[in-house]
């Protein structure tokens, strides 16, 4: 067996505990994750592309949901719901419903949720590195999630929304004609050993009638906006991850998809620990928009269906996770230098033990 001398060994718990020490010591500047998804389909018409009057809809559905978790503690409004209550953590709740200038710029409606720890709003339809920047975040820690659901006005404990919302394009009146949802989620951590996530989902769903052979379109303007940030220092995993998806189909009376392949997009942002250097910050924004009362400017069609009666079902989604925990072998540093710390002050103890037997 190797022993070591008495002066070998206070010099290797002397030196472990510096590392210790050292690792624990603060930092002049706190890490900080931050993430915010925010997604608005607006001016959505479904319609026959050959025969538009050839297309009957019956009363929709519109229902809505928003959760938020912070540190293993969470809240969830999934009651269904056209507007559904604001998900909030960490801080006092920011207005339900915040909205303000459309930061993506572009053509389209300037109206939309915003972040409740705004950023820069970074060019139209592009990717934006750098954006934001640490002085650009209040450095708080909260996560939140909302949808709004703008036209028609929600009836108290009524789901079922007049048809001419969705079936007759410029039914409505100003930038928001026919139906518009609009969600976002957002989560900020500073600090350490901490996680979060925040979740907003909106549902339209109902059914038409075709009277003559036809293919069904749907139309609607976008803005979507991702943001993600990370400056973790070494020893830490972070990560910071924005999120959104869209989705719509159509199936027959007897519930088969009729719409091959079904339409989707989905978007992320996303930046863990370490960044690419030198980037700590990521903006992606969207805005894909045509006038009020033409074309729209996303446009899904399916193949010619049959005469008959048909469901549909538009989803979108907006979820952000941020994390920000120490290294494991942080813990195992730590761990060492506690148990030499504790190894020294007991060989001290007991030396001192012997001198006064002696």
């Amino acid at each position: 067996m190797i022993r070591f001398s008495s002066n070998t060994r206070k010099v290797v718990a002397l030196a472990m505990a510096v590392v210790v020490l050292g690792a624990m010591a603060p930092r002049t500047e706190a890490s900080t994750v931050y993430a915010f998804s925010q997604q608005k389909v607006y001016n959505m018409t479904l319609t026959g592309t050959q025969n538009p009057a050839g297309l009957v809809g019956a009363p929709l559905n519109v229902r809505t949901s928003t959760a938020a978790t912070l540190n293993g503690v969470g809240v969830a409004f999934n009651v269904p719901a056209q507007d559904a209550q604001q998900s909030v953590l960490g801080i006092a709740p920011p207005p339900e419903n915040m909205s303000g200038p459309n930061p993506t710029g572009g053509a389209g409606n300037t109206t939309v949720l915003i972040q409740a720890d705004g950023t820069p709003a970074g060019l139209a339809n592009t990717v934006t590195q750098n954006l934001p920047a640490l002085g650009d975040l209040n450095q708080n820690s909260f996560t939140r999630s909302d949808v709004l659901m703008r036209v028609p006005p929600p009836a108290a404990g009524n789901l079922q929304v007049d048809p001419r919302w969705l079936f007759q394009p410029g039914f409505g009146a100003g930038n928001d004609t026919n139906l518009s949802l609009d969600s976002m989620a957002e989560g900020e951590l500073t600090g350490s050993a901490q996680t979060g996530s925040a979740t907003s989902n909106w549902t339209v769903s109902g059914s038409f009638v075709l009277g003559a052979p036809d293919a069904v379109q749907l139309m609607f303007n976008l803005i979507d906006r991702l943001v993600a940030f990370n400056n973790a220092q070494p020893g830490e995993i972070a990560n910071a991850d924005s999120n959104l998806t869209f989705s719509f189909d159509v199936k027959d009376n007897q519930g088969n998809s009729v719409f091959a392949g079904a339409p989707s997009y989905a978007h992320l942002a996303s930046i863990s620990f370490p960044p690419a250097a030198p980037t700590t910050g990521l903006t992606e924004n969207d805005n894909t928009a045509a006038p009020v009362n033409t074309i729209q400017g996303v446009s899904f069609v399916t193949g010619v269906l049959a005469p008959g009666a048909y469901t549909f079902s538009i989803n979108g989604k907006t979820n952000v996770d941020v994390s920000l925990v120490p290294e494991p072998a942080s813990y195992v540093m730590m761990g060492l230098g506690v148990v030499a710390m504790g190894g020294l002050r007991l060989r001290r103890r007991m030396q001192a033990q012997r001198s006064a037997a002696e």
